[in-house]
């Protein structure tokens, strides 16, 4: 550790691995000293950004989403338009995407800054995901391959399958799947267990019970047999195995950020639509059961409803509109006539039109629910794989120093930017375009990202982001200065009384015709002014160190409450003021 480049008590705590420290420092300022510590930190450039912002983010998010605001920037070069920069150095440490996942709420885990950060870090790590993905589903198409073959149902497969080749199957299973169980178990070791998954434990879990299954309950030599009951069990577990590493596959394309909506569309609807069968289950089985006692001789449908599972069955079969009507509840066949045909009247309206419909509607409402979520989706795909892969790297440096070599420098992509720091501007062919151009293609428009020296990389950003960063930094403009204009009116303080002992008194505004609303209008003129003056200019993201001074407010006539709204949109500042003057008396 270099003591001489550490100008801080809270730089000094993070370089030297205090991590307990580090928090303790952070609590305590936010704490008790939280208006001098937000100052701090809005003037200090730290060494160590990424360790001290992610302990703000345990401890106020309100702060760090004011940290993040001052991330954003604009840079002006001569004679050439003005670039947007993001800084990205709070994000230089092990646990940043973590920390945003587990503590952080979601208007600091959506703002443009983390935005930028995991579609970069995403751009870096597909790569590993990728790779990781293919490897599963070649996994999964040998297992299936030497489960048909296994199983030598069909004539072409026993004709052309050998012992030999069924010996090799399971070998090349077994060294897919053994890679497969360590990263699995390990990512479930090394990730909080906040950001688990338990549908993928639970997956995993089975699927390697099934898979051991599956190799100890097989005959491995033409001298060794099972009798029928192990073979029937190794069908019924061969069935299952494959199934489930099918499932696996589907849980993990899951992740794919650009495909993850139908994913999460498919699961919302399915578990919707589970809860509502749940509901009604006892309609289904009653009717099942109905079937079953006023059916059982059918013969011209197999005899469907002999059996009280096949009736359930059928009954389901039903709801699709698979009723079967000509064989099955025709007259000519009927032994039990007027009770069958009021039954199936009733189960028609009830199943067929009811609650058909209603599955229907509740699988719209899902749709649209989970459409408005889309970017969010993405989002938190995106900074879940991030975060694993950032994981596996930092596990599989540890195993040596070679691997730890080759794999940093090319997963550490804040590298490639000096002080990570980006720089971007929107093109001339988008600002060209038109409105309807704009609104329809919003999510297909990119803005490539800039090297300090404005050089081009490989990467792009969703232009939302620009255009959010450019929202940020107007309203810092716009409230930098109206704080201008407030300190400029703070120096004409010689027509009224201050707060703070001045003897000076207000100027009394002359008759006017309008009379009262004249009144009206220069008091509320005059409540806003005293507003201003109360608003603080030190404001964190604030490039200019400013001495704090007493401020002259003048005494308002009456009582009032003024809310105003300042800074980004949707945020409110209710302020009330009490003003008591003693000319008011004579109103």
């Amino acid at each position: 550790m270099n003591v001489n480049s550490v100008t801080n008590i809270l730089d000094l705590a993070a370089s030297s691995h205090q991590l307990s420290i580090l928090q303790s420092l952070v609590h305590h300022g936010l704490l008790h000293h939280k208006e001098m510590f937000e100052q701090f930190l809005a003037r200090t450039v730290f060494t160590h950004p990424g360790e001290i912002f992610t302990e703000i983010v345990k401890e106020d998010r309100k702060v760090a989403q004011d940290i993040l605001d001052s991330f954003v920037d604009i840079e002006n070069e001569e004679n050439e338009e003005p670039f947007l920069k993001i800084d990205l150095r709070a994000f230089r440490t092990q646990n940043a995407v973590e920390t945003l996942l587990v503590n952080g709420h979601k208007d600091i885990f959506y703002h443009p800054v983390v935005e930028a950060y995991m579609v970069m870090k995403w751009h870096k790590t597909r790569p590993i995901f990728y790779s990781f993905l293919a490897w599963n589903i070649l996994s999964a198409v040998i297992l299936s391959l030497l489960v048909i073959a296994d199983q030598n149902h069909h004539q072409t497969v026993e004709t052309a399958v050998t012992n030999y080749s069924i010996t090799i199957l399971l070998v090349l299973s077994i060294m897919l799947y053994v890679p497969i169980l360590v990263t699995e178990v390990t990512s479930a070791v090394q990730t909080h267990r906040k950001l688990l998954s338990k549908k993928k434990i639970v997956l995993q879990s089975l699927y390697l019970l099934l898979f051991l299954f599956l190799i100890s309950t097989r005959p491995y030599t033409e001298h060794c047999s099972y009798n029928t009951t192990v073979r029937k069990l190794h069908q019924h577990i061969a069935a299952w195995t494959v199934l489930t590493a099918w499932l696996k596959i589907f849980i993990l394309s899951q992740d794919i950020p650009a495909i993850t909506i139908y994913f999460q569309m498919f699961i919302s609807v399915f578990c919707e639509i589970l809860k509502f069968i749940t509901a009604v289950l006892s309609v289904l089985i009653g009717f099942s059961l109905s079937f079953h006692v006023i059916l059982p001789y059918n013969k011209q449908d197999g005899e469907r409803f002999s059996s009280p599972i096949n009736s359930f069955l059928k009954i389901l079969c039903m709801m699709t509109g698979e009723l079967s009507f000509d064989t099955t509840f025709s007259e000519l066949i009927l032994e039990v006539e007027g009770t069958t045909q009021i039954i199936f009247l009733l189960f028609f309206l009830t199943t067929n039109i009811v609650m058909i419909n209603i599955m229907i509607g509740l699988t719209i409402t899902n749709i649209q629910e989970t459409v408005k979520i889309k970017e969010q989706l993405i989002l938190v795909r995106m900074s879940l794989l991030t975060c694993l892969m950032e994981k596996l790297v930092f596990m599989v440096q540890n195993v040596g120093r070679r691997c730890k070599i080759g794999i940093g420098n090319w997963y550490k992509f804040l590298e490639e930017f000096v002080d990570s720091q980006i720089y971007f501007k929107l093109n001339e062919s988008f600002k060209n375009k038109s409105m309807m151009y704009t609104v329809t293609n919003k999510n297909t428009e990119h803005v490539n990202v800039l090297t300090k020296d404005l050089l081009p990389t490989n990467y792009t950003l969703p232009r939302h982001i620009y255009d959010t960063c450019m929202a940020i930094v107007a309203d810092r403009i716009e409230l930098e200065a109206a704080m201008a204009e407030a300190e400029q009116a703070a120096g004409d303080g010689e027509d009224y009384t201050s707060l703070y002992g001045d003897d000076q008194y207000e100027e009394i505004q002359g008759e006017s015709k309008y009379g009262l609303w004249d009144f009206k209008e220069s008091l509320m003129k005059e409540l806003k002014r005293d507003l201003c003056k109360l608003m603080r200019v030190e404001k964190t993201f604030s490039s200019v160190k400013k001495k704090p001074k007493s401020v002259n407010v003048r005494p308002g006539l009456a009582l009032g409450v003024i809310t105003l709204q300042v800074g980004r949109s949707g945020r409110l500042a209710s302020v009330i003021f009490l003003f008591v003057q003693a000319g008011a008396r004579g109103l």
